[in-house]
């Protein structure tokens, strides 16, 4: 009685090494970009968001709130805050408070937490959701670049805020 064989010969475990180690070659390369892109997309919406909370806080709480931006050379933080504090928190993003949110404490966006992102102007600022005005003083477009391109937050007069690129698929124009 003959016993077949069962199992892989040697040949198909070369093959089957080979074809994986050509996909991985294929892969890795797209890797890094997705990284880089996951990366500064982040940073645009955490900054979108950052500029949503101020709008909705001050709407809400019928009160002035600031979106403060600090750059200090390649490094940035955006916070927001409300009162006298916003000029504490161009300073360094810290002290920012918001009353009636969860223990007073006000979110920061840093640079430090998405590396190879950006911001432009390059110049620190403070942007004011002004109630019950309604208005915004000190409107503008903070650009978040990478090596892929650029990400647009703007805030407008009217106290809209949008999120705006031609470089992703993300995000109409």
């Amino acid at each position: 009685m003959d016993r077949k064989e069962v199992g892989v010969t040697f040949i198909e475990l070369l093959i089957t090494v080979a074809i994986i180690g050509i996909l991985a070659a294929i892969a890795v390369p797209f890797y890094g970009d997705y990284v880089t892109r996951e990366r500064w997309t982040g940073a645009a919406e955490a900054i979108f968001s950052e500029a949503q909370k101020a709008r909705f806080s001050a709407v809400s709480n019928n009160r002035s709130i600031y979106l403060v931006v600090n750059v200090s050379g390649p490094d940035w933080c955006i916070t927001t805050t409300e009162g006298a504090i916003a000029s504490v928190a161009l300073s360094n993003c810290d002290g920012g408070y918001i009353a009636d949110e969860v223990n007073n404490a006000s979110t920061k966006v840093l640079s430090s937490q998405y590396p190879g992102a950006t911001i432009s102007p390059a110049t620190s600022s403070v942007t004011e959701f002004r109630m019950p005005q309604m208005v915004v003083s000190g409107a503008q477009t903070i650009s978040i670049e990478s090596s892929l391109g650029a990400i647009g937050v703007t805030v407008t007069s009217g106290m809209q805020v949008d999120i705006c690129s031609s470089d992703t698929g993300r995000y109409g124009c």
